[in-house]
């Protein structure tokens, strides 16, 4: 069954979706999580202190009310990005001889990461700690997301 241009499209929906949505909220919830949930370090706490303008490299937007096309095109590039990093992950383990459903660490967790940021850095830059945070981050969410989905039956593999 491997990899469908339906599983594509779905994960670009998802991700476009699911950018759009994240977007809308930011502004509500972003203060509260660096207060209230995250760790109280330094170079953590310093994130409430960044503007939405550095975050997504547009000047002069307000995010509810007036969006900017360049914003709406990083969001389109990273919701493309993801399911290509996840082709390109699944390629580079069939070169090296793994079956599909195989385990290659580190790779199954961060090749969609890795191609979204790429995809869209040259055009939308991202501050370097931004870029360590989410490939530290997102193997931890992705792991502890598939553990769920094979407790519940969803997978077959916990990987």
């Amino acid at each position: 069954n491997g990899k469908t241009i339906k599983g594509f499209l779905g994960g670009f929906a998802v991700g476009a979706i699911g950018g759009y949505w994240l977007a809308l909220i930011n502004p509500l919830i972003r203060d509260f999580a660096i207060a209230q949930i995250l760790p109280p370090f330094p170079w953590v706490q310093s994130l409430k202190l960044v503007t939405p303008d550095e975050v997504f490299g547009i000047i002069g937007y307000d995010l509810i009310t007036n969006w900017d096309i360049s914003y709406i095109f990083r969001i389109q590039l990273l919701a493309v990005g993801a399911p290509l990093g996840d082709l390109l992950g699944s390629f580079l383990k069939r070169r090296c001889k793994i079956k599909r459903g195989g385990q290659f660490p580190m790779l199954d967790q961060v090749d969609f990461v890795l191609v979204a940021i790429g995809l869209s850095y040259p055009l939308f830059w991202l501050r370097l700690h931004y870029i360590l945070v989410l490939i530290l981050l997102t193997p931890l969410i992705a792991l502890l997301g598939n553990w769920v989905a094979y407790k519940i039956g969803k997978k077959t593999v916990p990987w």
